[in-house]
Order: structure tokens, then C-alpha cells, then sequence
């Protein structure tokens, strides 16, 4: 048996902007996404000695019963992944994947597409015989946000459906502090309200972005950081911008929701600061999943 240990490391949408819906249900998207550094420890065990009843048996061991185990990203990363490697190979492998988690559920993070990622890119260095191209496309087929959650990435401009990437450069080095309520949100939920609200919205400069982390200039950036899913979130869930009035009353240079929510992050240069944020949602008055970490 071998094992191999990967932090699968959560994620924030700097930008986000919507289109409008395709002829097949989904929409198309353009998002500056960037990997901050909370993450779930996801532990990957191959063997491909057994010969019993239980050859080729998949196992997920979470340390918060999130979902049932075969409707796991991980399981069904897994899954695809052991599929193709017998297809090439002939062999039958076991896996049996553990997971600690860290990254709140249903915020807006990435948690679920971060630990599937890690599963592919842990078997891939484990097994070998599926290339990056191939793993690359089994992450496309189980969830927009997965190719972008491998570890080849830490930021990229993402198009389509979320699922072509361009990299680009990294923001300067900072603090980030997170906030997600109690209270989640539906992302088929949230589209068809986008679809009903999207003359309303606020307009994202996607080049403007690019730039500015091109020439690593950090107040640009902050200035730059649109999502535009906040308002439909916040009136569908106030305490996300109660949420975000506190990380900016703590001294953020900017703070804004991830994704389709509910998690809001916000941006900071020093620890200090950054840790006054954080004890900071502490004292709202509703429950707060909070987290502070480096980008």
C-alpha cells in the first residue's frame, strides 16, 4: 500500500460575472479565482495487491458527515479515476480516501471540488498511467470548479463554464479572513433569481483585474473584486452582509462573497489586523464559520 497526504486548499472568486443562459441549462461565466490558504487534508491510500472480495474497493472516511459517501466528489473522483486506470492498464486498485474537514460546506469555497481534485491529482501521482490531459478531463466532467481546484493552479481566469482556465499571476502576499453563516444557498437557486434580477447588478472590469495582478498592484486589485451574485445573496440572506460590514469596519481593504455564497472574505496586509477581524465576527449575533489564513 502507498499514501500520499494533499491540502486541498479552499478558494475565493476575485471577480465573477454571469452571462446568459445556454441552450443546454448552464450558464456561461468569467471568474478570477484564487486559492487561499485554508484547506481540508485529504489522505489517499492505493493498493494494488488485493485479490479478495474487496479488490477494487472505494472507501471515503470524513470527519464531518457532509453528504452520503457515494455522492462524494471525492468517491466519484475516485470512482472515474479507478475506471479509466483499469481500462489502460488492466489492474485493479483499491483506494481508501480520508478527509479532515476544514472548509465550511455549501459557502462558496470550492471545499467539496478541492478535496475531488485532490483525489485526482493523488492517484495520478500514486498509479500513474492517466496522463494530466486525461485527469484534467474527468475533473471537467464532475464539477465547474474542480479543474481549477487542481493543484497545477493557485490563480486563473476562468471562462465558459468554469471549466477553461488561463493562468495568471498571484496577488501579493496578504491576509484573508473568512465569515460564513450558518444559513446556506441553493446555487440553482441563485441563478434563476440572476436570471430575473441581472439588469441590477453590478458591472465587473475582468481586464482591469488581470492587469492589476500583472503588475502585482495591490489597491487595484482590492478595487477590482466584484461579484456579482452579492445582491441577490444578501437580500436572500442578510447576515452575509452583516458579514461584510464587519470585516470592513475591522480595517479590510476590501471584503466581498465568494462564489454563490455564503461565505464573505475579506482582504488585509497584516496579521494583526487580519486577527481583529476575525475575533471581530466572533461578537455578531448569529452563528459565524470563521477562518483566517494567508493568500
Amino acid at each position: 500500500m502507498e499514501s500520499l497526504t494533499i491540502n486541498a486548499r479552499a478558494k475565493v472568486n476575485l471577480t465573477l460575472e454571469i452571462f446568459d443562459k445556454r441552450r443546454d441549462g448552464y450558464h456561461d461565466m468569467q471568474s478570477v479565482m484564487h486559492k487561499i490558504g485554508l484547506c481540508d487534508v485529504v489522505k489517499v491510500t492505493v493498493d494494488t495487491e488485493r485479490t479478495d472480495e474487496n479488490a477494487g474497493e472505494i472507501r471515503v472516511i470524513c470527519s464531518k458527515p457532509v453528504c452520503e459517501e457515494k455522492d462524494n466528489l471525492a468517491y466519484k473522483a475516485a470512482e472515474r479515476f479507478m475506471d479509466l486506470y483499469y481500462k489502460k492498464c488492466g489492474k485493479i486498485a483499491s483506494c481508501i480516501i480520508e478527509i479532515e474537514k476544514n472548509i465550511p460546506d455549501k459557502a462558496g469555497l470550492g471545499g467539496g471540488s478541492a478535496d475531488c481534485a485532490a483525489v485526482l491529482d493523488a492517484l495520478t501521482r500514486l498509479l500513474g498511467v492517466v496522463n494530466e490531459k486525461e485527469k484534467e478531463e474527468i475533473a471537467a466532467e464532475l464539477g465547474s470548479d474542480v479543474p481549477f481546484m487542481l493543484e497545477k493552479y493557485d490563480c486563473a481566469l476562468a471562462t465558459g463554464t468554469g471549466t477553461t482556465l488561463k493562468k495568471l499571476p498571484m496577488m501579493p502576499m496578504c491576509y484573508c479572513v473568512t465569515g460564513t453563516p450558518d444559513k446556506g444557498l441553493s446555487t440553482r437557486d441563485i441563478y434563476d433569481l440572476f436570471d430575473e434580477k441581472k439588469h441590477v447588478l453590478p458591472s465587473v472590469k475582468v481586464n482591469s483585474m488581470i492587469a492589476a495582478l500583472e503588475q502585482e498592484d495591490f489597491g487595484r486589485i482590492c478595487d477590482n473584486i466584484v461579484n456579482q451574485f452579492e445582491p441577490i445573496c444578501i437580500h436572500e440572506v442578510p447576515e452575509i452582509g452583516k458579514i461584510k460590514k464587519s470585516l470592513l469596519r475591522s480595517g479590510a481593504y476590501t471584503a466581498q462573497m465568494s462564489g454563490s455564497g455564503s461565505a464573505v472574505f475579506g482582504i488585509f496586509t497584516s496579521e494583526s489586523e487580519a486577527q481583529k477581524a476575525y475575533d471581530a465576527l466572533g461578537e455578531l449575533p448569529f452563528d459565524v464559520r470563521k477562518s483566517i489564513c494567508k493568500i
